[in-house]
């Protein structure tokens, strides 16, 4: 497994010896087509390395329905928002495919940013990208309501 979180984004400037450690302080989970991974308004203490499969991320907006944010599929990373800021989930993320994961606790990423800051501004890239992404979509829903 070490050699599929160094094809993650976020952890390709990690050692090897990184990557074992943190292979070795995640959880693997399988999930089944429908599952829910992380629901919209839980607590966010863990993030989730897609492995394999794919899933969708959306938002429940109340009278407007919910909206598909995205979909991820293998060496994705999903709910780490919440881990950086410890707020609850802002999406429910649910498995379209069958989809493995690695499921990593806040303090077991905490240490990485601590010993890796280059994984740090990764991080901030990828959050930038999602963060565009949400924006641009908030855009054409506007659009498409008028």
């Amino acid at each position: 497994m070490p050699t599929q979180l160094a094809e993650v984004e976020i952890f390709r400037p990690l050692p090897e010896d990184g990557l074992e450690a943190l292979a070795m302080r995640g959880k693997h989970h399988r999930y089944e087509p429908g599952e829910v991974l992380l629901r919209q308004g839980d607590l966010s203490e863990t993030m989730h390395v897609l492995l394999t499969g794919r899933v969708r991320v959306e938002r429940d907006q109340s009278e407007e329905g919910t909206v598909l944010l995205t979909e991820l599929g293998p060496n994705e990373v999903v709910g780490e928002m919440g881990v950086l800021d410890h707020a609850p989930r802002s999406a429910t993320v649910t498995a379209i495919e069958a989809t493995e994961t690695l499921e990593l606790h806040a303090t077991a990423l905490a240490v990485v940013l601590i010993q890796y800051p280059a994984v740090a501004a990764i991080l901030l890239r990828t959050l930038s990208r999602r963060l565009r992404g949400a924006d641009e979509l908030v855009e054409q829903l506007a659009r498409e309501s008028h």
